[in-house]
């Protein structure tokens, strides 16, 4: 509703589709007609979309794999792009692991100082990263 009020065009991606209705979305957001697709996991794997400048994770995956398949879409061809995911100090587990996995450290957009550095420094004691 919230890109509907801002008139920003968007379409779906999630498993109570049809197929028709899938590839339907698809192919509004691959020709740039629909500039935002709303995906859950089913668009993690095997689409190939090209200029995708942005994957926001409103929830990590369980797998590290996951978040990389997930993230990827943002760098096809060598082009580089943004990924946002929401975390709370629940997800310190899985940050860790993708963070391992990427051999990179998440870096905090919080305005202020970032939960995770202050929850890694509290209850983790390992090494700060972004804050």
């Amino acid at each position: 509703m919230l890109l509907k009020t801002l008139f920003i065009r968007s379409t779906a991606l999630h498993s109570r589709l049809t197929q028709r209705e899938r590839l339907s979305s698809l192919s509004l957001f691959r020709a740039s007609v629909v500039p935002v697709l709303i995906s859950t996991d089913v668009g993690a794997r095997g689409l190939d979309i090209e200029d995708v400048a942005m994957v926001v994770n409103w929830d990590l995956p369980n797998e590290p794999e996951e978040y990389t398949h997930r993230v990827g879409r943002t760098a096809r061809a060598g082009k580089g792009g943004i990924a946002i995911s929401f975390v709370t100090e629940r997800d310190e587990e899985r940050v860790l692991m993708i963070e391992e996995r990427i051999s990179a450290s998440f870096t905090c957009g919080f305005v202020g100082p970032c939960p995770i550095t202050i929850f890694r420094d509290t209850v983790g004691g390992t090494e700060v990263a972004g804050g």
